[in-house]
């Protein structure tokens, strides 16, 4: 049903997250990212570790989206 589009949106939105942070683009990264989460929360947690992100766990916008 519906669920599963607004699962497979905020994955979409993740891999735009991580895609900003391979080209080092940051506001593709908060705002993705914001939008991953919304969508499917339990991908903060996954960000947290993901080391795709590494280079963006001491950006503090980055910190405030995935608390």
């Amino acid at each position: 049903g519906s669920e599963m589009c607004i699962r497979d949106s905020a994955y979409t939105d993740y891999l735009m997250a991580v895609l900003g942070a391979r080209t080092n683009n940051s506001s593709m990264v908060t705002s993705s990212l914001k939008s991953a989460i919304a969508k499917e929360p339990a991908l903060a947690k996954k960000a947290a570790t993901d080391l795709e992100f590494s280079k963006f766990f001491t950006n503090a916008d980055f910190m405030s989206i995935i608390k």
